[in-house]
Parts: structure tokens; C-alpha cells; sequence
């Protein structure tokens, strides 16, 4: 399928829901793929909360600004813009976008465990609206997923426009993490490069498993 043929206009519903039926084993799929992500996460985060203290080179010595709304709702936009973009433009693309998602979860889950770190005492207070509170830990460190998810978004999208709406939003939540001190700094500089590695790495399992059919983009 061609660009032009994946591009699916919103207004455009009969069209959609066509395509929504069609897609609609790989839509489970790869839902059911992103709720195992989401309770190994629950899991790792328990386990990284019971961690120790680190120091920082950069938060030792910068202050705290108290925007822990913006860290909170900003990842809302984040992951919002970041689901529904495919969902109705790029439909054809959705399941790809939520497994490289679902996959970029899994391997934070794992650095997460090996190198579980305590949160900084200091950091501005947050406060995530039920149930999402249930996922959220405090030593669930590295690497950034408030970083990583939008350069992801960066990395699967391929028009400009698009592209650089999700560039600014890794640069905006980057600042905001490191000036709440929600993460420690490596955290922040790390989670584009970790984002790009799983990309890669995704793009590679699915190829060499033979699994492009069920987890690969609709093309």
C-alpha cells in the first residue's frame, strides 16, 4: 500500500471503519502485546522503588521549578498526539506505532531493574489522576519515557510536519524533566538514543522472526 492509499482522511468515516475492520486482528494483537508491557511494568516499578540515591552533576547544582503539572499532562499530550495521529490519519500504521511502543516499554522495564535508582527528595511533587497513579513509581528511572515515547514518535512518523511537532515536544518534556529533577540526567540524554536502539531493534526481531505480518507497518 502506498503512501497516499495509507493516508486516511478523518472525515472521511466510512473509509476508516473499513479499514478498521480490516486491521482489526492486528489491532487486538497488538493491544494484547502492550497490556503485557504495561503490567511487567507494573511489576519493575514496584521492584525499582526499593532503590538508593545517586549523585548528579547537573541537578546538584541547578534549582527545582515547581511544574510537576506540566511533567504530568505534558505526557498526556505526548502520548496522546502519539496514538490518535495513526488512529485516524495513518490507520494503517497504528499497530506498528503501538508495538514499537509496547516494545520501547519492555526494554525500559528491563534497564529499569538493572539499574534501579532512588528518586531525587527534592523533586518537584506529581500527582497522576486515577488509575493511571497505580502505574506510576517514583525510581522508574532510566531511561525517560517522557522523553523516549516523543522521539520515538520522531523516529516512526514520516511526514515533516509531524516529525518536528514530536522533535519539539522531545526537546520541551526533556527541559521540563530536568528542571522538575524527576529523572537524573542521564535519564534525559539517554532516552533518545535508548528510543532509537529499540526502534532499530524492533524493526530487526520482527524481520528475522518472521513476524512483520503481525507486528510490522501495513504496507
Amino acid at each position: 500500500m502506498n503512501e497516499d492509499k495509507r493516508h486516511i482522511i478523518i472525515l472521511d468515516f466510512q473509509n476508516w471503519k473499513r479499514h478498521l475492520i480490516k486491521f482489526k486482528f492486528y489491532i487486538m494483537l497488538s493491544v494484547l502485546l502492550f497490556v503485557i508491557a504495561g503490567v511487567m511494568n507494573y511489576f519493575c516499578g514496584n521492584y525499582a522503588d526499593r532503590a538508593y540515591l545517586s549523585p548528579d552533576l547537573i541537578l546538584d547544582n541547578i534549582p527545582v521549578l515547581n511544574w510537576g503539572h506540566f511533567f504530568v499532562y505534558g505526557v498526556f499530550v505526548v502520548i496522546g498526539f502519539y496514538l490518535l495521529y495513526p488512529l485516524f490519519f495513518r490507520l494503517g500504521d497504528f499497530c506498528y506505532t503501538l508495538n514499537q511502543w509496547a516494545f520501547l516499554v519492555i526494554i525500559r522495564n528491563i534497564t529499569i531493574i538493572l539499574s534501579p535508582l532512588n528518586f531525587r527528595p527534592e523533586a518537584a511533587p506529581i500527582s497522576f489522576p486515577w488509575p493511571i497513579n497505580s502505574w506510576n513509581f517514583d525510581n522508574d528511572l532510566f531511561f525517560s519515557g517522557h522523553v523516549a515515547v516523543p522521539f520515538l514518535g520522531f523516529l516512526i512518523f514520516k511526514d515533516k510536519k509531524i516529525k518536528y511537532i514530536f522533535l519539539a515536544l522531545t526537546i520541551l518534556m526533556a527541559v521540563i524533566t530536568i528542571l522538575t529533577h524527576r529523572h537524573y540526567s542521564i535519564d534525559v540524554f539517554a532516552a533518545p538514543f535508548m528510543a532509537y536502539a529499540c526502534y532499530k531493534l524492533f524493526d530487526w526481531v520482527i524481520s528475522k522472526t518472521k513476524t512483520k505480518k503481525f507486528f510490522g507497518r501495513r504496507d
